[in-house]
């Protein structure tokens, strides 16, 4: 037993508090939270819950807890370790072992949708539908959801061991990976159809924009004029890169605004050039975060037509507060405002054409790892309507 459960045995003991389920009667009412109550919960977690549980762990989730109490899901306590990890995604880095993943059709598996360019998991020849069997042993089954998704976060210095089945193939082996920083593009582009199709993968900084500018110029001087945006998945972005992507489409006026919560306002206006051409936009319910404001401003202004599926609405601006051991406080401090004084906070941006990708894309998805591009009835309504005839 650890000391502090021990210290609290010894208090319970001499206070007369019991472990049959009696409530405390001495509480510190001066302090602004009850140590004594701490103590008490660890005393019956610690020594009392019938798994396993460190005291590291039930500490970190205490803290997890304090935080939480502000019952807003965007601000959060994060562990070292966490904290790391959104500080490189915040600079536009992959932390992890390099696997994109969903589960497979009867949930007895999981199937590889993505595999990181340069990452561990594609040094070991790990490819887009191969299925993951296990990890560390622990079947990669839904009645095992929590422990495996415990494995596929981590981001820790030791090894996992995945074992994996090869697509179309019997073949299994086990591979050790670890979790690694990995640079990651800013968008990936190519044209269909004589349309120029971005997606963006992450939008942190001016470096990002410029190299956005520079494509869409570069389609440009191809003879490309349409273009479609594929925003789906993206809520790794920053301020800085929102506002300059979309200065890229609207030019010198005001494209959002952010209000913290002394009601201190704050207006991004753009520039004078920008891209002429017709944009769809493509969303989903992972397109989340400050890119939402984009969107909104993108459509206020009728410069795009939006795709898909409502986005989350939780258009925040947020920031790392870091503390001495090397934890932090993930706090939202804005929320953000359409010029029209539209608040984006807790609302969903709905498309213009709400577009399900289908059944039939998702068991493409969950059989192949990855579905035909025939089957993205999102992208392909997008072409449709930039190319009508």
């Amino acid at each position: 037993m650890n000391k502090l459960a021990i210290f609290g045995f010894v208090l319970g003991s001499t206070l007369g508090i019991t472990t049959a389920g009696a409530v405390y009667a001495i509480t510190n009412s001066n302090e602004r939270y009850d140590t004594l109550k701490i103590l008490t919960l660890d005393q019956y977690v610690g020594s009392q819950y019938f798994k396993e549980s460190e005291y590291e762990d039930r500490l970190e989730g205490m803290y997890k807890g304090f935080v939480y109490g502000v019952e807003e899901e965007n601000t959060m306590y994060l562990t070292e370790e966490e904290t790391a990890k959104k500080e490189a995604e915040a600079n536009g880095s992959y932390v992890g072992t390099g696997i994109y993943f969903t589960w497979g059709i009867t949930n007895q598996y999981l199937v590889v949708t993505d595999v990181i360019e340069n990452s561990p998991a594609q040094k070991e020849g790990i490819e887009i539908g191969d299925r993951i069997l296990a990890i560390d042993d622990i079947l990669a089954m839904m009645s095992n959801e929590v422990e495996i998704y415990d494995k596929l976060s981590y981001s820790g210095d030791e090894k996992v061991k995945y074992t994996i089945q090869k697509k179309g193939s019997n073949k299994i082996f086990d591979v050790n990976l670890k979790s690694v920083v990995v640079d990651t593009p800013s968008f990936k582009s190519t044209i269909i159809e004589g349309i120029g199709v971005v997606e963006i993968i992450n939008l942190i900084d001016e470096t990002d924009v410029d190299a956005l500018l520079d494509e869409f110029q570069s389609l440009n001087n191809q003879g490309i004029n349409k273009y479609i945006i594929d925003l789906r998945n993206v809520s790794n972005a920053e301020l800085d890169g929102v506002v300059g992507m979309t200065d890229i489409f609207l030019g010198e006026q005001i494209l959002f605004k952010a209000i913290d919560k002394n009601e201190n306002v704050t207006e991004f206006v753009g520039n004078p050039d920008n891209i002429d051409g017709q944009v769809a936009l493509l969303t989903n319910s992972r397109t989340s975060g400050v890119i939402e404001a984009m969107v909104g401003s993108l459509r206020e202004n009728n410069r795009v037509i939006i795709i898909g599926e409502e986005t989350a609405g939780n258009a925040y601006v947020q920031e790392i507060k870091k503390l001495e051991d090397g934890s932090s406080v993930l706090v939202s401090t804005k929320m953000l405002q359409l010029p029209n004084s539209l608040n984006l906070l807790d609302e969903p941006i709905i498309p213009d054409q709400i577009v399900d990708l289908g059944m039939d894309y998702t068991l493409d998805v969950v059989k192949n790892g990855v579905a035909d591009i025939e089957l993205d009835t999102q992208l392909q309504t997008a072409i449709g309507y930039l190319n009508p005839y």
